[in-house]
């Protein structure tokens, strides 16, 4: 008795439901790379396929393969609604979004709400579901246990050791440091931690990370990323007073975001322009500038863009009068 492939592969079930929305027959698609037998088994999911075939079957249905998969992770139930601000446009068929998009939903409503135990224990259930013998596992736990400290010394009101929260990153650039042509997870992995790193080392690693994923930056997906990292490393240096840096993450952000028309990523460069200048150059100046961000941002219709610029500019703000009181993370 012939063997038949796991039905729970839908790749060929999908594609043929694909094939019959166009009105295509398998004979009009059969040539010498796919046979009307072979792709019919393909369909009824009794034969696997190559990645080289299923692209070339795709492309004679005029569906893009990035389409498809997202398509089958609709079939299957399991597309994420992302929330985070870097990956919210992007479907990723990588495992590691799942739970990244579980763990910033907690500490996001953690930094609006205030710190509770509950938001210490949905953190440890996340961390107890993690894969430690997965690379991205093992880098969320670090994650997950950063913020748990966060969260602890914000319940016990006391003061963070950021020598000891600098520590924990150690594998994490340790890991980066290794990698040889960075993609869209060494670009994710290095905005998270960047808040947590020296500023000296987030200086040198940014001038690593911007040269080995430059080869990819024609990928909206790793534009996006790129200057999610350059945004994190402005707040990261200007914070840290490190502001010579925290201009050439300016002019960088720049020369990405010239002639594209990303409306709102010039809108988010306005700002933080604005926010230079009125540390740096010019107090009044620089406020105006974010004040026409959030203005621009608002005539563009975006609330939640909006309040959280009204909110930065009144810590910046008052951080211009108390250094201690304009960190932005």
């Amino acid at each position: 008795m012939r063997k038949k492939v796991n039905r729970m592969n839908i790749e060929g079930p999908l594609f043929r439901q694909l094939r019959k929305d166009r009105g295509m027959t398998l004979t009009e698609l059969a040539d010498p790379q796919n046979s009307v037998s072979f792709i019919g088994k393909f369909e009824r999911g009794e034969t696997r396929i190559s990645f080289n075939r299923l692209e070339h079957l795709l492309s004679q249905i005029n569906v893009p393969f990035e389409e498809f998969l997202f398509l089958r992770a609709t079939k299957r139930g399991v597309v994420p609604a992302i929330q985070m601000d870097m990956l919210r446009s992007f479907y990723l068929t990588a495992d590691s979004p799942l739970p990244l998009n579980d763990i910033w939903q907690i500490i996001d409503r953690s930094n609006r709400g205030g710190n509770t135990p509950a938001d210490l224990a949905a953190l440890a259930k996340i961390a107890a579901t993690l894969d430690d013998t997965t690379r991205w596992g093992q880098l969320l736990k670090i994650f997950i246990a950063i913020n748990r400290v966060f969260i602890t010394d914000s319940l016990h009101e006391r003061q963070t050791d950021w020598a000891a929260i600098q520590a924990m990153t150690r594998p994490v650039v340790s890991y980066l440091y290794t990698i040889d042509n960075w993609g869209s997870f060494e670009l994710v992995t290095f905005t998270l931690f960047q808040n947590f790193m020296a500023p000296a080392t987030v200086h040198q690693l940014l001038g690593t990370a911007l040269s080995l994923s430059a080869k990819e930056e024609a990928l909206p997906l790793i534009y996006k990323l790129r200057l999610n990292l350059l945004a994190g490393a402005f707040r990261t240096f200007i914070n840290g007073g490190n502001t010579q840096w925290a201009k050439e993450c300016l002019d960088q952000q720049a020369d990405l975001v010239r002639n594209t028309g990303e409306l709102m990523e010039a809108v988010i460069l306005r700002f933080q322009r604005g926010w230079y200048t009125m540390y740096e150059e010019n107090f009044d100046q620089g406020k105006e500038m974010c004040d026409q961000a959030i203005s621009i941002a608002h005539i563009l219709d975006q609330p939640v863009i909006v309040q959280r610029l009204t909110k930065y500019r009144n810590v910046i703000i008052a951080g211009y009068h108390d250094p201690d009181a304009g960190i932005i993370y």
